[in-house]
């Protein structure tokens, strides 16, 4: 009795290794359809791995700007690190919901930037290429006054 059970023992392990070699050609049969399906659709293939790009970078996109404003920043200031260090608190984060709120039903506040940078930010003409800076002019030599008030408030160099 104790040979039966052993030889039907036997048999099962005969069988899962048929079994096991035998998926192992099944997958193998499909990876060479699916080849086969890529291989002769490169255009299809290539818009649609195109497709998935635009979707993920879109996807992410998406992710950021709903955490800009679920913490009321604008991306420069999250880029920036503006809150994140120096110990400033964020007057504008009123909340998830209540930033939310504003950033869907408010009215669009008036930006803070100057329309117009060349106001800002002068450079001397003459001194772009000519070295007078004291350099040999292979970097171009800009000077410019610095500007000393910044235009993000609380951001300091």
């Amino acid at each position: 009795e104790d040979d039966k059970h052993e030889n039907k023992h036997h048999d099962k392990d005969d069988g899962d290794k048929n079994s096991d070699s035998s998926g192992f050609q099944h997958e193998k049969l499909e990876l060479q359809k699916l080849w086969h399906i890529i291989s002769s659709l490169p255009i299809e293939v290539g818009f649609g791995l195109f497709t998935v790009l635009c979707a993920w970078s879109l996807t992410s996109l998406t992710c950021f700007h709903a955490m800009i404003i679920t913490i009321s920043q604008t991306t420069n200031e999250r880029v920036r690190g503006v809150y994140e260090y120096g110990g400033l608190g964020n007057p504008a984060d009123e909340g998830c919901w209540r930033n939310w709120k504003g950033a869907m039903c408010d009215d669009i506040v008036e930006s803070r930037l100057p329309k117009d940078f060349s106001e800002v930010v002068s450079l001397e003409k003459s001194s772009l290429v000519d070295g007078s800076d004291g350099t040999d002019g292979e970097r171009g030599g800009v000077t410019s006054p610095m500007v000393e008030e910044s235009v993000w408030p609380g951001w300091h160099h």
